[in-house]
């Protein structure tokens, strides 16, 4: 499957034949017909592609709000509002793209929960549309039967356990696999294109963009690099191509290289020692048993022991795509070069998988969609293997799994209890106790989807202000960090006129609560374990409340 020149051929799975030079006006009517998917199939087809991308849209609006996404949906409106920048200004443990693209789309809404992940959700669905693309035009020798197949495969990552958790949440993942994908078909359109060149500076920006998204695909930098280089496109020189490659990458990365110029140091410490230092000494403070190197090393295991469709994917890949290129023979590894790269990126992708400490089962989410189109390459060549069968297996298997997973989604046909609603319905009736000033919150998001502001420094939610103690004091002030220490002297300059607690770990908040009693705030709004803290008398900034 190639976008280069074959990305015409697409338009062409379901255009008519022409006819040749010795064929009847009859033959081609024939030949047509037997292209399509009937009318039945071509209901089913398409009811079931409808009903999987209505099905993730509506699980993306109605899945409990994570405290991971504040730390993306409030930069923006940092930045958006005030300028504020991640790093130079506030810490910020991520590349930096998407907080561009959330100032774009929160310039133009108020509901920013919800537009954030309708973001994602849509890169969930165009991966899906991508992947029974290139289905569909790898089975084209099957007929009429590659369109089912193609829908086989749509549901097969529709239904992925992997993809079920990660996608379509604010977080960085969606935009970040999608353009890493799209790379790989980029690269393979350089092989047979017209403008190789082109491609391949298109490859290298999509590498920047998804670097740039998120930082554990770093090293797709290294397989692309090996490839433009060992994998020669037939009559082009090597080093145009790696020169073209280098360029689109340094475009991708643009935003990233703006913000390290701003704060060099920060950057580097948000990036990378906090995540092998200051948070690895919490984490080990807290949840040793998590950071072990043994634990590390059989996550991924334990994962893939836990989702059937997941192994099967991963032995599909195995028979069908690593096995033939095999039996090729180590000297015939560049001509089928959709596998070569696959085999090329999956252990690059397992390192950037692997880094983060502790590892959660969403880092490894990347190797779906490859594995995925490892099976679909490998199993296209296989001419003579009925892959009917086999898809009905895995899509079984697929089935059970989203059935007995059905509970963990009973608030889908209830709109409004969805979190994308409720949260900004909580911001809304917060403004209406707090019409001005900042409020002082664990929770960013929800003053934000009322159009108050909060501080800066607590931008990252929970995860800074959790790991400040495992900093010294020196270090806190260097890179912007605020603890309990710091507290009292970042209030006293401007006061919160609100605090909003019982939206994390009581001992998280408990500093918050003990500066809301010893400074007369009183709850005024209380809503199961969730409070809004108020001042006797609303206080001035650069004044502190009497004691």
């Amino acid at each position: 499957m190639m976008l280069g020149a074959k990305w015409e051929s697409y338009r062409e799975i379901t255009k008519p034949l022409q006819p040749g030079p010795s064929a009847s006006n009859t033959i081609p009517t024939a030949k047509v017909i037997s292209r399509m998917p009937s009318g039945s199939a071509l209901g089913i087809m398409g009811g079931t592609i409808l009903l999987g991308v209505c099905l993730l849209f509506l699980r993306s609006l109605a899945r409990p709000l994570n405290h991971d996404e504040h730390q993306f949906v409030t930069p923006a409106m940092l930045f958006l509002r005030d300028g504020l920048l991640p790093y130079r200004d506030y810490p910020f443990f991520h590349t930096p793209n998407l907080v561009f693209v959330y100032t774009a789309l929160f310039s133009v809404t108020s509901h920013l929960l919800l537009a954030a992940r309708c973001f994602n959700a849509g890169c969930a669905a165009l991966l899906l549309t991508v992947i029974f693309a290139v289905a569909a035009w790898e089975f084209r020798h099957l007929g009429p039967r590659r369109w089912m197949i193609a829908t086989g495969f749509f549901l097969v990552l529709a239904l992925d356990r992997g993809f079920g958790f990660t996608a379509g949440r604010a977080w960085n993942h969606d935009l970040a696999v999608l353009a890493a994908v799209f790379a790989y078909l980029t690269f393979l359109s350089a092989a047979e294109g017209k403008r190789p060149f082109l491609w391949l500076a298109i490859c290298g920006l999509l590498v920047g963009l998804a670097i740039g998204t998120r930082l554990s695909f770093a090293p797709l930098v290294a397989p692309f690099l090996l490839a433009t280089l060992f994998l020669r496109i037939p009559g082009r020189n090597r080093f145009p191509g790696l020169s073209s490659y280098c360029a689109g990458l340094i475009v991708g990365l643009l935003p990233t290289l703006f913000l390290f110029q701003q704060a060099p140091s920060r950057f580097f410490f948000d990036n990378f020692t906090y995540n092998e230092t200051v948070n690895w000494l919490y984490r080990q403070n807290t949840v040793p048993h998590e950071i072990t190197f043994l634990n590390k090393l059989s996550f991924p295991f334990q994962e893939l022991l836990k989702s059937p469709a997941d192994l099967a994917l991963v032995i599909g890949f195995i028979y069908f795509a690593f096995r033939p290129w095999v039996r090729r023979g180590w000297r015939r590894f560049g001509e089928d070069r959709a596998v070569t790269m696959l085999l090329l990126i999956l252990p690059f992708l397992f390192l950037g998988s692997w880094a983060p400490n502790p590892s959660y089962r969403q880092y490894y989410y990347p190797f779906v969609p490859f594995l995925l189109l490892g099976n679909i390459y490998g199993m296209a060549r296989e001419r003579k293997f009925r892959v009917g069968r086999l898809m009905a297996a895995v899509i079984g298997v697929s089935l059970v799994l989203s059935i007995c997973a059905l509970p963990t989604y009973k608030v889908t046909l209830h709109p409004s209890k969805w979190p994308v609603f409720a949260a900004h319905d909580e911001g809304v009736e917060i403004r209406k106790f707090v019409p001005k000033g900042k409020i002082l919150t664990l929770a960013p998001i929800f003053p934000l989807e009322g159009s108050l502001e909060t501080y800066p420094e607590f931008a990252s939610g929970p995860f800074a202000w959790r790991t400040a103690g495992c900093m010294t004091k020196s270090d806190r002030i260097r890179f912007g960090f605020v603890g309990p220490a710091e507290l009292a002297a970042l209030l006293e300059k401007e006061p919160p006129a609100g605090i909003l607690t019982g939206t994390e770990h009581r001992e998280f908040e408990q500093p918050l609560k003990a500066y809301a009693l010893t400074h007369h705030y009183a709850p005024c709004k209380s809503q199961k374990h969730v409070a809004l803290w108020l001042p006797a008398v609303l206080p001035e900034p650069g004044k502190e409340q009497p004691r």
